[in-house]
């Protein structure tokens, strides 16, 4: 489903429902660092200035460094190749990166921080240097930070690869109630959902075949 045709009611149940958790969720915040910050994170920019780049934090002012929340991605690779950040693009990635360069998922992913008003983006392929086993052995030591300190993950489930994006169409009958009607008896018509139905599918995806995805 493109990003553009679904409903604004939507995102502003998501901003709510992050906020509530922020302000009201203190089992969710228990394990929150405020000090910690991954080496590197994408700025996306800003309504003024919508430019994407990879920032290296360690720059930023430790006075800064709490206000810089971020959005984590979890998706599939795949099998397809697709633009990571490398020793020989690293320069001009902190400079600007083209968003049509990008995959789909990733895309769909900075679209839906700026819609939920966030600045910063961690995706894996985009902030650790992929061709450097150094830089890939130090990063991945830090994952579980990485997840655990972000403002929430956005889980790209259903695709096999980042070129498929983040939305799919669902079939309504899988999530819509139904009417049962009662004869002769001293109960009302009602509706049943399944409302096990999400819980049902997640454990099915295409990334739930994924070990590493635990920890995500």
């Amino acid at each position: 489903m493109p990003i553009a045709s679904t409903a604004s009611g939507m995102w502003s149940l998501l901003d709510r429902c992050i906020n509530t958790c922020l302000d009201a969720h203190t089992f969710c915040q228990q394990d929150y660092d405020e000090n910690f910050i991954p080496t590197r994170l994408i700025d996306i920019g800003s309504d003024s200035c919508p430019r994407i780049k990879v920032i290296n934090t360690v720059d930023t002012p430790q006075s800064s460094r709490k206000f810089m929340r971020y959005i984590a991605l979890s998706h599939r690779w795949g099998t397809s190749k697709f633009f990571t950040l490398n020793e020989s693009n690293i320069l001009q990635c902190s400079q600007e990166i083209d968003l049509d360069a990008l995959p789909q998922t990733f895309k769909d992913t900075v679209d839906v921080s700026r819609l939920l008003g966030y600045r910063y983006v961690w995706i894996d392929s985009l902030c650790i240097v992929q061709d450097s086993i150094a830089d890939w052995e130090r990063e991945s030591a830090t994952m579980g930070q990485v997840y655990r300190n972000s403002i929430f993950n956005i889980v790209a489930s259903e695709s096999d690869g980042p070129r498929y994006g983040l939305f799919k169409k669902q079939e309504p009958s899988h999530l819509a109630p139904f009417e049962i009607s009662f004869q002769r008896s001293q109960f009302e018509d009602s509706y049943i959902c399944y409302i096990d139905s999400w819980y049902h599918t997640q454990n099915e995806t295409l990334l739930s075949t994924r070990g590493w995805v635990l920890q995500e």
